[in-house]
């Protein structure tokens, strides 16, 4: 009855099973090295891809930066610059300028606040803050006197 269902077993059939499975496991290999090859040939090339456009962001943001500084610094010898050049004070943080406007002739009529934007830029939130205090009259005069014996 066994044999009516499985046939017959003959010799040829076991070597032919063996090559068989090892035919098997070496397509199975040779399909995942070359899965695998793939794989690291396009992640290679995506990741250069990447690293490339990464490195143009990178130099379009300096550039930004490196403008934005040039910018600051010949801002107060533009004609649109509120005040005099020899009366306006770099700062940097939290804005770029303040101006005594008068200090030149030793009568100072103005304090402006100048903060210097280029392209889309915006105002940061600490200059958003000193914006709105000086809009609402938040400002005060301290003076302070150190001892010296």
């Amino acid at each position: 009855m066994k044999e009516f269902f499985f046939g017959k077993i003959s010799e040829l059939q076991i070597p032919l099973n063996r090559a068989g499975v090892l035919f098997s496991f070496l397509l199975i290999i040779l399909l995942l090295s070359a899965g695998f090859a793939a794989g690291k040939f396009f992640s290679k090339y995506k990741l250069g891809k990447l690293i490339k456009e990464e490195r143009k962001k990178a130099v379009r943001q300096s550039r930004a930066v490196i403008e934005g500084q040039c910018a600051e610094n010949f801002a107060p010898f533009l004609p649109d610059f509120p005040g005099e050049p020899s009366e306006a004070h770099f700062l940097g943080k939290p804005v770029d300028y303040i101006v005594f406007s008068g200090s030149s002739k030793e009568e100072i009529s103005e304090i402006i606040f100048v903060e210097i934007k280029t392209g889309t830029s915006a105002l940061t939130r600490t200059e958003k803050s000193l914006k709105e205090a000086v809009k609402n009259k938040k400002i005060s005069w301290k003076e302070v006197r150190l001892r010296t014996n």
